[in-house]
């Protein structure tokens, strides 16, 4: 007894049996958490690679060309449109099905 409730606090999760899982009074299927964590994954790399590229992009021109910050800046810029329109045709994508 004193051993599920302290599952229940600290919301460890006891696997039911056939992929199902438990935490206190809320059961879920596994094979239905991992396409959220997958879509999770991908919207991280859609934000993330695009303003690491550009903003590191603008910056080695600016040092090169002598315009800083503006190169930086622009480069951050034309990511955050980048990222912007990927993420909305991938959440489309997703809404869709």
């Amino acid at each position: 007894m004193k051993e599920e409730n302290l599952k229940n606090k600290k919301k460890i999760p006891d696997q039911v049996g056939n992929g199902t899982w438990k935490i206190g009074n809320d059961t879920w299927k596994s094979e239905k958490r991992w396409p959220v964590i997958s879509l999770a994954w991908e919207l991280g790399y859609l934000i993330t690679i695009p303003i690491v590229l550009l903003a590191f992009g603008g910056k080695l021109l600016d040092d090169k060309l002598g315009t800083s910050p503006w190169l930086l800046l622009a480069g951050i810029l034309v990511s955050i449109i980048i990222t912007s329109w990927l993420v909305y045709r991938r959440v489309a994508k997703v809404i869709s099905n």
